[in-house]
């Protein structure tokens, strides 16, 4: 069975003093009489930009809100100026500097100023000027998230006449784009000590800088439907310049090259489908072998086919793995179910497998048997998570809470688990809270042993999407209330 016990006590004990503790307070929302709460549910979203006094709050498929004057209002004004139903595009660019821009409607550019507010660039007053864009599709194997949207550093493109130009300060230069691209396609991505990479219907083009010509270095077969995921929806490189090693890891596979100063672009030796684990503290890549999401005879370069399990991805052909011998986790039906978490206090990379967990030390894998204790059947749908600074295994059910020495116990949750329910931090309030659309109350932790009360949080409560730093405090929601979870001895209002 799972380790259950030591965490099972210490809830016990604490039942009576610490389950009603109120260290945190629900403080109710006014809400505007021109704000909808058609949809109100669990899809919210919160969006704080360091040095914006406003954060943009998104319920359902209703307007942008803000926080104003204890109140929740819909948000007017820059950056939001010309379309009020979908969160701006957050840029904060290598120079420190931070744009917003939307491209529905009318395409707008703004820059924050250093009093804090979004001013409008030159560029959006341009007639012609048919969109703006950014390479929102520089995600990494790391964050397999969409919300990605402070961690996009650029550059902003625009598109203007059917031309591509690049965003710099005050002046916008124009770039030579690879044969057959189009303004509906995605901008090129600049990798840093190497060089631009874009794709063009699966075709993966290269060149060393602005004044260098595009080279094909690779092909995939892209998939166009709006139902189907694409292999480019992850376009992660991993580069070592004293090795010349050269990684491009899509969502589905690992494209295994090389590049150096001898040569005019990279070159790739083979290509191999599954899913992908980094392991961060070695530097190496392995991959689950299993389907791609796409095949044709016109991939370059060669996909090579091993058995399964856990193989490295090596110079010129993939290696498997030493130690532990497993297979891929996947659904009753086959479909991949993996996840992995770079494990910072042991140094190792924790990742799924078909019958439970293991460990990577940069060399061999080893299995984590003892977190199962021969059941593993009931509990395949757990998946790793990094939440705030602490390491779990969760699904629907079951909390598991790892330790830094790789043990693991279950953590007995404050309710029954009837329905969805779900755990996050706070880093304005350096806490845990625990929430379910089916309980009575949403709880706070610190050590997931011994559970507080939320004063005043309304039942059925069905997100708690991210931290106001105005207001310092959790914005919340059920399906007809707002709130912020704050400590009780803080009764300011956010403004």
């Amino acid at each position: 069975m799972l380790n259950r016990i030591p965490i099972f006590l210490a809830v016990a004990v604490a039942c009576n003093s610490a389950l009603h503790a109120e260290e945190f307070c629900a403080v109710p929302l006014a809400v505007s009489v021109s704000v909808s709460k058609e949809h109100w549910g669990s899809q919210t979203e919160v969006l704080t930009v360091p040095g914006y006094a406003n954060s943009f709050i998104k319920l359902g498929r209703n307007e942008i809100l803000t926080i104003k004057d204890w109140a929740l209002t819909v948000f007017e004004g820059p950056p939001l100026s010309n379309w009020n139903r979908l969160m701006p595009n957050i840029i904060v660019d290598r120079q420190g500097e931070t744009w917003a821009y939307t491209s529905i409607r009318e395409p707008a550019l703004f820059r924050l100023t250093a009093d804090g507010q979004f001013q409008r660039h030159g560029l959006s007053n341009l007639s012609d000027l048919d969109g703006l864009a950014d390479p929102d599709w520089r995600r990494t194997h790391f964050d397999r998230t969409d919300r990605r949207r402070l961690d996009r550093d650029g550059p902003i493109f625009a598109v203007k006449s059917g031309e591509l130009y690049k965003v710099v300060g005050t002046l916008a230069t124009k770039v030579q784009t690879p044969p057959g691209w189009d303004p509906r396609m995605s901008v090129p991505i600049d990798i840093d000590g190497l060089g631009d990479f874009a794709h063009v219907d699966g075709r993966i083009w290269f060149r060393t800088g602005s004044e260098s010509s595009w080279q094909q270095v690779a092909r995939v077969k892209d998939l166009l439907s709006l139902y189907s995921q694409s292999p480019f929806s992850i376009f992660d490189v991993l580069f070592n310049k004293d090795t010349g090693r050269l990684l491009l890891l899509l969502e589905d596979r690992a494209l295994v090259g090389r590049f150096d100063t001898d040569l005019q672009y990279p070159i790739f030796d083979y290509q191999f489908s599954g899913d992908i684990v980094p392991d961060q503290a070695s530097g190496k890549v392995l991959v689950w072998a299993g389907e791609p999401l796409t095949q044709s005879r016109r991939d370059t370069p060669k996909l090579i086919i091993e058995s399964e399990g856990l193989w490295e991805m090596t110079p010129g052909t993939p290696i498997r793995v030493a130690g532990f011998q497993a297979l891929a986790r996947t659904t009753s039906g086959g479909i991949p179910y993996m996840s992995f978490v770079s494990h910072e206090p042991s140094g190792l990379t924790l990742t799924s497998h078909s019958s439970g967990f293991a460990a990577y030390d940069g060399e061999s894998l080893t299995d984590l048997s003892e977190w199962w204790e021969g059941q593993p059947a009931a509990n395949g749908n757990l998946r790793l998570r990094k939440i705030g600074n602490a390491y779990f295994a969760k699904d629907h059910q079951t909390l598991l809470k790892i330790e830094s020495d790789l043990s693991a116990a279950e953590v007995v949750l404050p309710e029954a688990v009837e329905w969805l329910w779900d755990v996050v931090f706070s880093d304005a309030l350096d806490s845990y809270f625990l929430f379910s659309s089916a309980w009575g109350n949403t709880y706070s932790t610190k050590d997931f042993i011994t559970f507080s009360i939320v004063r005043d949080a309304p039942m059925g409560v069905g997100s708690l999407a991210g931290d106001v730093a105005s207001a310092h405090g959790l914005f919340g929601n059920s399906d007809s209330d707002a709130f912020l979870i704050r400590f009780c001895a803080e009764t300011a209002n956010p403004e």
